[in-house]
């Protein structure tokens, strides 16, 4: 039973990182698409990509060979919050890149019959 209780309650803190990892990803790429024109909005999800990727990577010596205390729980949780909110944020622009290579990839090509 205590074994049950362990991953129930591993369950829901992972889950609790998750839900921050996206709320972090939609809030950033939000208000980074916010401040851009409409001909850049493109480029939101490459910058919260980096901005993500790069707090983890700051906040990683932190909490590598620490000794364990609350600060650094709250450390590593933020930490693994922004891996998932990069990782999102990088998959979500493979996504778009990959639809915009198959609509280059179906356009016709133009017509020589041009009056």
């Amino acid at each position: 039973m205590e074994g049950l209780a362990v991953v129930v309650v591993g369950s829901i803190i992972l889950g609790l990182v998750f839900w921050a990892g996206l709320w972090v990803y939609e809030r950033l790429s939000g208000s980074i698409a916010a401040r851009l024109p409409s001909s850049w909005r493109w480029v939101a999800l490459p910058i919260t990509v980096v901005l993500c990727g790069g707090g983890f990577a700051l906040l990683r010596p932190l909490i590598v060979d620490q000794p364990t205390t609350p600060m650094w729980f709250v450390l590593g949780t933020t930490a693994v919050a922004l891996l998932f909110a990069s990782a999102t944020a990088f998959g979500w622009t493979m996504v778009e890149v990959g639809r915009r290579i198959v609509e280059l990839s179906y356009r016709e090509p133009p017509s020589d019959d041009v009056p």
